[in-house]
């Protein structure tokens, strides 16, 4: 077949090539900073030309990983965060959409520790898996949190996940903490008339339960331009006129516990959840 008939290929074999090499001079440069497998750059090309770079990239880490065991230069640590998250070796030379969504949140989670961090922030691990889905990806962070002494800021609108992964749980409102408190504390004993309303609103498996509701009225304010005083006081049920005039201070109420109601003390005494 005529050169030309082969369109761009040729460039994208020479590129792949190319590439190979690069990442076989980086990694004896530089051991430490591959962190993720060779092929994963193939997955980025399209048509048929990611045919080509697909065969080199492999080709390259088939080098690599054989050049290293030789020499005894530590292996990409890619590969075994494969199987401490829960997915397979041979899974690694797969492209992004055989992966299902909780593989795929998996990845996310080996990405996320492959730097050996400290603390890592979680926005909405969960929110668009599935229930059974959700609870491997929970149970998997509990167990990565165990053995590597992590330290999690989950942030969540589901406050069963909430209890479940939660050693401590600070309740906002228009982006200012009212609440904030040990997870066991925040379920049974709440101070704010938010966080009673949140914790209201939890389904319970029971047809003979019969919980007292708290239906917040009203828009949210715009937290662009909050109102005056506190800023849960145009959807409060206990409103008063200090309420709306004066903002609370985050106070502690007793030990660890603390909220940001002007009426926390009588509040508690007249709801019962």
């Amino acid at each position: 077949m005529p050169l030309f008939n082969l369109g761009f290929r040729p460039f994208f074999l020479a590129a792949g090539l190319f590439s190979a090499v690069a990442m076989i001079a980086w990694g004896f440069a530089y051991p430490g900073l591959i962190t993720l497998p060779l092929n994963l750059p193939a997955m980025f090309w399209h048509g048929h030309e990611m045919i080509f770079g697909y065969a080199v990239a492999v080709i390259a880490g088939f080098l690599l990983t054989s050049v290293r065991n030789w020499t005894g230069l530590p292996t990409p640590r890619g590969w075994p965060l494969v199987g401490l998250v829960g997915l397979r070796p041979e899974q690694i030379n797969r492209y992004p959409h055989e992966f299902s969504g909780g593989q795929r949140q998996r990845i996310a989670v080996a990405r996320a520790i492959a730097v050996n961090p400290e603390f890592i922030v979680l926005d909405e691990p969960t929110s668009a898996l599935d229930v059974s889905v959700q609870a491997q990806i929970l149970n998997l962070l509990r167990k990565l949190q165990k053995e590597l002494g992590l330290t999690y800021l989950f942030i969540t609108h589901h406050l069963l996940v909430v209890k479940y992964i939660s050693n401590r749980v600070a309740v906002m409102y228009l982006g200012k903490i009212v609440e904030i408190a040990d997870t066991r504390d925040i379920f049974s004993h709440p101070l704010h008339p938010y966080t009673h309303a949140l914790l209201s609103g939890i389904p319970v498996p029971d047809a003979e339960h019969k919980s007292r509701r708290m239906i917040l009225t009203g828009d949210v304010p715009s937290p662009l331009n909050p109102p005056d005083g506190c800023r849960f006081h145009t959807r409060c049920p206990f409103v008063t006129d200090q309420c709306r005039k004066r903002e609370p201070l985050l106070e502690t109420v007793q030990d660890g516990h603390k909220a940001a109601c002007h009426r926390k003390s009588e509040i508690q005494k007249q709801l019962v959840l």
